[in-house]
């Protein structure tokens, strides 16, 4: 008997294809474990029909979903907005404890369960809203299947539309058998998830009070007065202290500053750096590399230096230049808000080229340690000042030229600038090693959740 082998035929029973098309046909088995019994996802989630018409004079709380299984959150921080200002009128309430996902973010591990301080909030239909059947299934233990790789991956097969918008079909999720063991097995399973997860947690708790630390040691280092609360406003009349201005000014613009030392000399960052400096590249042959740098290789705020990824071909009008030693700053929300800046190192030819969304911050004179003034640049409460200067519409707004340059800065002696950039690595370098023990713990977990349901 000779074996047939099609090069262009992909051959599935029926009772395989939880969905008549081609594209869930040719769906490969996602490999969970013979272990438990399987059930169809659709057979303990029924879909939410609680529907309102979304009223202009009243306020409404909104939700948005994390990816990797980030959680389920408020929207705008938590501010609520008037239904004037929302553009879909008709929305779907949530409620606690509801299995809520991301149809566009769903390839992205955008799944959650709402929490209790989001119930009666609303999202459009981008996010589908299911009621749980809790005496088949724990909406944790869903959770964590549906966030899995092997389910990631099926998520993304099943999606579809343009490159950005691309969005689960939602029979096809319904469909999916995933395992099921009993509740006592499940909660086994998630006790057990659990007790590596609060490790990660607790880490993830450290790391948020990392900022707070560093600006209070840069500020009282400094002598940088903390801020003081809103300026009181009473009708048209705006209270403003002497001693906080520079010069007289109508709109405020000539405070001293978010960060004006009452110890050391105040300069503008304009004049003791060089912000956007032109850079000539010497002519390239074709076959030499660069440095190219793209505005998503940026690392977080413990990063000190950029990676090399290598571009041998570049428009010179269309990217804004660098070289070794040079902070890049972002200065488009949101990556200006996430403190994404860096000082890059270890450049191919020592320069390269990248993202127009930063600015290039060069130093010019040995009293300047670059590192101190990335120490200001990255302060929450720099990045918060720069906020209120955001120029351009509502999803491109970016700090002007002019904050930089004019931003007061202090500049203490060269071996203070050093001393605090030192101790300031020093906290974020530790606070790295809390985040990779978190890491560790959570990526532990995950392992052993997936070696459980996987065969």
């Amino acid at each position: 008997m000779v074996n047939m082998i099609y090069k262009y035929l992909h051959l599935a029973n029926y009772k395989d294809i939880p969905n008549w098309s081609v594209q869930y046909a040719d769906e490969e088995n996602l490999g969970f474990t013979k272990k438990y019994p399987m059930a169809r996802i659709g057979s303990f989630l029924v879909k939410s029909k609680d529907i309102i018409e979304v009223e202009d004079d009243v306020e409404y709380k909104q939700v948005t979903i994390k990816i990797n299984n980030g959680g389920v959150v408020p929207r705008n921080n938590g501010e609520t907005i008037l239904g004037s200002k929302i553009g879909t009128k008709r929305q779907h309430v949530v409620h606690a404890g509801q299995f809520i996902m991301s149809k566009i973010d769903a390839r992205n591990g955008a799944y959650g369960i709402v929490p209790a301080e989001l119930e009666g909030a609303i999202v459009t239909n981008d996010f589908p809203v299911f009621d749980v059947d809790t005496s088949k299934i724990i909406p944790q233990f869903l959770v964590l299947v549906s966030t899995t790789e092997k389910f990631v991956e099926f998520a993304r097969k099943c999606s579809s539309g343009t490159t950005n918008r691309k969005r689960i079909d939602i029979e096809a999720f319904l469909n999916q058998l995933i395992p099921l063991p009993s509740i006592e097995e499940q909660e086994k399973i998630l006790k057990d998830y659990y007790i590596n997860y609060e490790a990660f947690r607790k880490s993830q708790i450290e790391i948020d009070k990392t900022k707070s630390i560093v600006e209070r040691y840069v500020f009282s280092t400094l002598s940088i007065p903390q801020k003081e609360s809103e300026n009181k406003n009473d009708g048209f009349i705006k209270f403003q202290r002497f001693s906080k201005l520079l010069s007289w000014s109508v709109n405020g613009s000539c405070k001293k500053g978010i960060l004006y030392s009452t110890m050391y000399e105040n300069k503008l960052l304009g004049e003791i750096v060089a912000i956007n400096p032109q850079t000539s590249f010497r002519h390239l042959k074709n076959e030499e590399m660069i440095s190219f740098i793209p505005m998503q290789s940026i690392s977080d705020e413990f990063a000190c230096w950029v990676g090399n990824d290598q571009c041998s071909v570049y428009d010179s009008k269309g990217y804004t230049k660098f070289k070794d030693g040079d902070l890049l700053w972002a200065k488009i929300t949101p990556c200006m808000q996430n403190g994404k800046s860096a000082i890059v190192q270890n450049l191919t030819n020592g320069f390269g080229c990248g993202s127009t969304e930063f600015y290039v911050i060069r130093n010019l004179t040995i009293r300047i340690d670059l590192r101190f003034i990335h120490c200001l640049l990255r302060l929450e409460a720099l990045l918060n000042d720069a906020t209120k200067h955001f120029t351009g519409s509502a999803g491109q707004q970016r700090v002007p030229l002019s904050y930089l340059k004019n931003l007061l800065v202090p500049v203490p002696p060269i071996d203070i600038q050093k001393e605090i950039a030192n101790h300031v690595q020093k906290i974020y370098d530790d606070a790295e090693k809390v985040k990779m023990k978190g890491l560790k713990s959570i990526n532990e977990a995950e392992h052993r959740f997936e070696q459980l349901i996987f065969g």
